[in-house]
């Protein structure tokens, strides 16, 4: 059976046109629309990443200056011993001193009856005269002390301990010093050294408010390398 044929009226052409014209009126994007549309995108990617860039430069900036300001503390420059290999701190108003085995500090230098004297001192060395570091911080220690408190006449220890210095096993001896002259501290660490022989690190610091308190022995303890 043969299909009939859509029968197009008057009306339906009428509304095509119709239609076809309202179509054509509705405005198209300008091409300046499309370009500010395009550069706004542009404009929001590029302040993204430079935003992530200051960011960036903001941390990095930072973290230098916590690290210079660090290695600008007082007490982190050191002294080295080139025998041993000891490290000792060189913290403000300690001075240089020349010594025949080892490095020195001085702090406070002032008048006494033997002429000069110091009221602290930090001095590296070194001894194979011992077999353990006990011993060696022991007779180290009464050697210093006779060299630095000739008069004294008893001493109170204080510390006798094990200590790590630099990751070595090492010991620590302490002595309160009562003298005629000058009372004070005295303090000797002996550190084993791969030679066989003992490093030492010896202080002392005199009973005076013109002296470092003796809790700053302790500091320099841990600040030996």
């Amino acid at each position: 059976m043969p299909r009939k044929q859509p029968i197009i009226t008057t009306t339906d052409i009428e509304d095509a046109i119709a239609a076809g014209i309202r179509q054509s009126r509705q405005p198209a994007p300008s091409t300046s629309e499309q370009l500010s549309g395009c550069a706004l995108a542009l404009l929001c990617i590029f302040g993204l990443g430079a935003l992530v860039i200051a960011i960036v430069v903001a941390i990095l900036y930072n973290g230098d200056m916590n690290s210079r300001n660090e290695a600008a503390k007082p007490g982190l420059h050191h002294l080295a011993d080139p025998r041993t290999g000891i490290q000792i701190p060189r913290h403000p108003g300690w001075d240089d001193e020349m010594v025949f085995n080892g490095v020195a500090l001085s702090y406070g230098e002032y008048g006494c009856t033997r002429g000069t004297c110091d009221r602290g001192a930090i001095q590296t060395g070194s001894t194979s005269a011992y077999q353990d570091a006990k011993n060696a911080a022991e007779g180290e220690l009464k050697k210093w002390v006779a060299a630095n408190y000739r008069d004294s006449k008893k001493h109170t220890e204080l510390k006798a301990t094990p200590v790590t210095i630099a990751g070595v096993n090492s010991y620590l001896v302490r002595w309160k010093v009562d003298s005629a002259s000058q009372a004070g501290y005295a303090q000797v660490v002996a550190i084993p050294l791969s030679t066989g022989d003992f490093g030492t690190v010896a202080m002392h610091l005199n009973e005076s408010p013109e002296a470092p308190k003796p809790e700053f022995m302790d500091q320099v303890i841990t600040e030996i390398r």
